[in-house]
């Protein structure tokens, strides 16, 4: 019979050590990939709110434009984007007694990570004069 020389395989201490140094090693490669994921959805809901409230502002300038005219807004409200809830505020004012010139405050604020995040946007109206 011919004797085996050394021993068969890993002891168990040293493949605990293995793992432990691999799970290391992932977490480090891993843990960059998730701060990127993190980021990009921050910054998905950030560029929906500012398609929603572009859009907001946008129609209150085409109400101006068709009607010759503009009033007073101050609307509250919610608003569902592609998965969130999103809550707006729209105030619309006049700058000048003619009432030609509007500024219009849009503020949209949605509830992401346990904390409120919020968008503003503010823009100027003219009401051009009925000919």
């Amino acid at each position: 019979m011919m004797k085996r020389a050394g021993p068969l395989g890993f002891t168990l201490v040293e493949v605990l050590l293995s793992v432990a140094i691999l799970s290391v090693g992932i977490v480090g490669i891993y843990r960059p990939f998730l701060a990127a994921y993190a980021a990009l959805y921050d910054q998905d809901k950030r560029a929906e709110a500012a398609r929603i409230a572009a859009n907001a502002l946008w129609l209150l300038q085409k109400e101006a434009l068709e009607q010759n005219a503009l009033h007073r807004h101050d609307d509250r409200g919610t608003v569902l984007g592609a998965h969130t809830l999103y809550d707006y505020w729209l105030k619309a004012e006049a700058l000048s007694e003619q009432e030609d010139l509007f500024q219009a405050h849009y503020s949209i604020s949605w509830q992401q990570g346990g904390r409120r995040k919020n968008l503003t946007r503010v823009t100027y109206v003219w009401v051009p004069p009925v000919t």
